[in-house]
């Protein structure tokens, strides 16, 4: 059966963060991983990802993080990129998986790993190095 193609299988994503107070997440996502900021919408605080994928961080009103994974990286060197990101001043978290590594570093059978760290509202973020065959 034959997938159908719409606009959107050739359109650039964009992703969206949810936070309480804007110009703290900016500080987050600025300064501590970095990111290519943009500027302020009136809005969203808006970063250039790589390939020119914009990220999108606004202050929503009454703001509870989910206790899931809302926005990730693909990594070539997870090891490294931990390494990198705790030298920022990232805490990875421990979920209690078995075999998680004490740096936060889970990795699964099929060769992929992966690590959360959360930002300063509590949103869960990853980084992970997919395997591929």
């Amino acid at each position: 059966e034959a997938m159908t193609k719409t606009i959107l299988s050739s359109a650039r994503s964009m992703a969206f963060v949810p936070c309480s107070d804007h110009e703290k997440a900016r500080a987050f996502y600025q300064e501590t991983l970095g990111l290519a900021y943009v500027g302020f919408d009136g809005f969203a605080e808006v970063f250039e990802l790589r390939d020119g994928v914009l990220l999108r961080v606004s202050a929503v009103p009454n703001f509870e993080p989910v206790a899931h994974t809302i926005c990730g990286w693909e990594v070539e060197d997870l090891n490294a990129a931990v390494d990198d990101l705790a030298k920022a001043g990232i805490r990875f978290e421990q979920f209690g998986i078995p075999g998680q590594e004490a740096n936060g570093i889970c990795r699964f059978p099929n060769g992929d790993g992966v690590a959360w760290f959360k930002d300063t509202d509590g949103n869960v973020l990853s980084i992970a190095q997919i395997a591929r065959t």
